[in-house]
């Protein structure tokens, strides 16, 4: 908008409007799709784990069936599907709004600054490396725990 104000590039206001339309259909559309990624991923993993459970249940042997009454079975496997299926959405939500908003946010520093991105990919790997050392040390400490 402030290219458009300044008229920096020299182009008419139908050409400024043109690609201001442009970049706002733009978004809609990559906002569409990624609620549509979102839609679609959580649904598979719902549905994925739902399978899990019920193999697992299919495979029990017949006397855990004779101790434990169909109703309790039935509530508890509704509940924590449906635990899972809401935390799981949730969750996937989260993680594709933040990938997003990184993402916009280095390619608009690496776009004004470009001598800024090896720093970026230097931090990024870093971060990924670090990641992992505390997965793996708090995975720990709750053994020791």
């Amino acid at each position: 908008v402030a290219f458009w104000q300044d008229d920096l590039f020299g182009r008419s206001q139908e050409e400024y409007f043109g690609i201001w339309l442009s970049v706002g259909l733009a978004a809609i559309c990559v906002n569409v799709a990624s609620r549509y990624c979102w839609v679609f991923a959580t649904t598979t993993a719902g549905r994925r784990i739902h399978q899990q459970i019920f193999e697992k249940v299919a495979r029990c042997t017949t006397a855990m069936f004779d101790k434990t009454p169909s109703g309790q079975i039935m509530a508890r496997l509704g509940e924590d599907q449906a635990l899972a299926d809401w935390a799981v959405g949730l969750q996937l939500e989260v993680f594709f709004v933040l990938v997003g908003t990184v993402l916009n946010q280095a390619a608009l520093v690496v776009v004004a600054r470009p001598l800024v991105a090896p720093f970026i990919a230097f931090f990024t790997l870093l971060f990924f490396a670090l990641r992992e050392v505390h997965r793996r040390t708090n995975r720990e400490a709750i053994r020791w725990y």
